[in-house]
């Protein structure tokens, strides 16, 4: 299992890190944590700071389920195997693709395996807040983030500076894509490759959705892309694999 103290997020470790048995009765940002972490585990209370019974009664039905002694208290023990979806979603790869663009799918992939979505309201949750710098709320709309959140992880990994700005925005990813040449119009006829990115087009400067692409195939384009869900909206819930015809409304950027 892997460890929170090895965690490679400042702010995971921070929010993760347990000084003192978290149990009943305490009101805190930190049961908070354990309740977000506790529903994203299918374990769901109430969402409020409170750590009561319900919560204490969650925690040993997950602490039962993961082969922990269940004490219904939280020590640090319980907040890893808690936090081990986004622990090694975030991981360092020891053995990387050669390249940027094959790296970041292959960590957008394990994202999409441990199952990112929201939890506690629109835009909110663990998975949302380390997408975006520790921001959430129903204004911050997280598909960008997670897509420069991945190709991060992906120059991490590689050790190579990014080759697109980290941005909470599409316009902003779009424009710094066209100031470095490798913004590609849709309609042009261009097949993106394993890697690029996608930014879905409203209108000449407005762009309402990101994600990444996996594959490329004559007729549609396969993607993995946050903020969205099985039926292809821009503002859903999760991290989804998704197949698009093309269309002059999607916009390409080389990775």
């Amino acid at each position: 299992m892997l460890a929170v103290c090895d965690a490679t997020e400042n702010r995971l470790r921070t929010d993760a890190t347990v000084n003192a048995r978290i149990s009943k009765p305490i009101h805190s940002k930190k049961a908070r944590f354990v309740q977000e972490w506790l529903g994203l585990h299918g374990h769901h209370v109430v969402i409020d700071n409170d750590f009561g019974d319900a919560t204490e009664t969650a925690v040993i039905d997950f602490q039962r389920k993961s082969g922990l002694q269940p004490t219904g208290q939280v020590d640090q023990g319980t907040m890893d195997a808690l936090v081990q979806p986004m622990l090694r979603a975030i991981a360092p790869d020891p053995s990387p693709a050669a390249t940027i663009a094959g790296q970041a799918v292959r960590i957008a992939q394990r994202h999409l395996a441990e199952h990112p979505r929201e939890i506690a309201g629109p835009n909110c949750g663990p998975w949302v807040r380390l997408y975006m710098g520790g921001h959430e709320g129903k204004d911050f709309l997280w598909c960008a983030g997670f897509v420069s959140y991945v190709l991060g992880q992906a120059c991490r990994d590689l050790e190579q500076a990014r080759p697109l700005i980290s941005s909470q925005s599409c316009d902003a990813l779009a424009r710094d894509a066209t100031e470095r040449h490798t913004f590609f119009p849709g309609g042009g006829g261009t097949r993106p490759q394993p890697g690029w990115v996608f930014v879905r087009r409203k209108s000449a400067n407005d762009w309402t959705h990101t994600g990444l692409v996996v594959n490329g195939e004559p007729t549609v384009f396969r993607t993995i892309e946050g903020n969205t869900n099985d039926d292809g909206i821009r503002e859903g819930f999760e991290v989804c694999s998704l197949t698009h015809a093309y269309a002059d409304k999607y916009d390409f950027i080389r990775i």
